[in-house]
């Protein structure tokens, strides 16, 4: 007896932990779908890519060396010469085993090129990071839409609650001729509103959950509710704090990588000058020969050279691949006068939008609280005979309008936020965005 009671608190327990394992907070939903997005995976390899072709090139900075093992056979026939009286037909074998090693002294050319690959895999790399945050910002509009609409159709429901009773009453007075028949079909027609209402929501609510899913690539998935609660003064302080904190372009991905191209297009411009210069380099060669016939003057053979080559002439193409990446580099400056411009743009336009928003909700809060007392207040009148079902109805519906539209107003506060922090380049911020959905806590 004792062990089916120890078993079956053991399963209730396990089942207690996979249900709250199951939540899924934002910070959660969009780290998972960048882990799981075959996009940033393979930015991520192309990244990597880059990042080896470099070493590549440092390759060529070290000493090169080869070995070579050759096997010939000759069958020839010499010309009749007088005095000579041996067989002219001559057969050879020859076997020789070589060395060679190169080395870079000094190469411009190699060295600027190795500049301008760093600068175009650090391009690479911020490509990669733009496709996270791309990821990030679908998932959490995504998130937070489905969180939007979950706590939408409770609230609708509640509504339709009370619109079906509001209904019931009106149907009985209507049936005793003490309302007007028009009372009465604006009633019904509020109630098929509501269930309107309740029925779009909760279709969108799967296809937004549905896209979810394979945003994350997660199957079992709960979504939290908002805590309308968990707005405390201390936490829209906060918000404000991060935006006053982080409100600059100095680690915009747009613009870092803009700057990047700049920086390439300069080298790209010495690189093509460095071809106007010598470069210096060491060669050897050691060949061994191993022979069964003196078909060869030399048992081995070494050699050792330095060279330096210096350009002289070369039909002026060097000097217009010089003009050609100074008039790329003034595009690329130009560029980042624009991305500049167009970020700061951007920013500004979010911060007022989210301040705004913040302000806004301020006053949801306000009102929330406003709407709860006079509901308390409605109620207890109610309680006492002296307020009518109406009445209480008429609170009720009040309340469910300041909640639908503050729900509504986190929602276009999330997105601004989540904007913001994408926009400044701070999404380690964005675990802001958890105390939002229930059990969080307060700041």
């Amino acid at each position: 007896m004792k062990s089916k009671i120890l078993q079956t608190s053991l399963f209730v327990a396990l089942c207690l932990s996979a249900t709250q394992a199951s939540v899924l907070t934002p910070t959660e939903a969009y780290k998972t779908a960048i882990e799981n997005s075959s996009k940033v995976k393979a930015s991520k390899y192309r990244t990597e890519s880059k990042a080896e072709e470099i070493n590549e090139i440092y390759g060529r900075l070290y000493p090169q060396l080869e070995g070579d093992v050759s096997y010939s056979k000759i069958d020839y026939e010499r010309n009749e010469m007088a005095g000579r009286t041996s067989n002219p037909r001559e057969k050879e074998t020859s076997t020789d085993v070589g060395f060679t090693l190169s080395q870079v002294i000094y190469d411009p050319v190699l060295l600027s090129t190795l500049d301008v690959e760093k600068a175009r895999t650090k391009i690479i790399a911020y490509d990669h990071e733009i496709d996270m945050q791309k990821i990030a910002v679908e998932t959490l509009d995504t998130y937070m839409s489905v969180l939007n609409i979950k706590n939408k159709i409770e609230l609708l429901k509640a509504n339709l609650e009370y619109v079906t009773q509001n209904l019931k009453m009106i149907e009985e007075k209507y049936a005793l001729s003490l309302v007007t028949k028009m009372d009465f079909l604006k009633v019904q027609v509020e109630y098929q509103k509501s269930q309107i209402d309740l029925v779009k929501e909760e279709k969108n609510y799967e296809v937004m959950f549905e896209k979810l899913k394979d945003i994350t690539k997660l199957e079992d998935i709960t979504i939290p509710s908002i805590n309308l609660n968990s707005l405390s003064d201390g936490y829209l302080k906060s918000i404000y704090a991060i935006i006053e904190k982080h409100s600059n372009l100095d680690k915009n991905i747009e613009v870092l990588q803009s700057n990047t191209a700049v920086l390439m297009s300069k080298y790209e411009v010495e690189n093509a000058k460095d071809m106007h210069l010598p470069d210096l380099s060491l060669s050897a060669n050691y060949t061994k020969y191993i022979t069964r016939d003196d078909t060869t003057d030399y048992k081995h053979y070494g050699r050792a050279m330095i060279k330096l080559r210096v350009p002289i002439f070369s039909g002026f193409s060097i000097s217009s691949k010089v003009t050609s990446k100074q008039l790329m580099q003034k595009s690329m400056e130009e560029d980042l006068r624009t991305i500049e411009d167009e970020v700061n743009i951007r920013l500004n336009e979010n911060v007022n939008s989210l301040k705004s928003q913040l302000d806004t909700l301020n006053m949801y809060k306000s009102a929330l609280i406003s709407g709860e007392t006079y509901l308390q207040s409605v109620q207890l009148a109610y309680d006492k005979g002296l307020r009518s079902i109406v009445e209480l109805y008429d609170a009720k519906n009040k309340l469910f309008e300041i909640k639908y539209d503050y729900i509504q107003s986190i929602h276009e506060m999330s997105n601004l936020f989540v904007g913001f922090l994408t926009i400044t380049n701070n999404l380690e911020e964005l675990q802001m965005i958890d105390y939002i959905v229930q059990g969080e806590g307060k700041i």
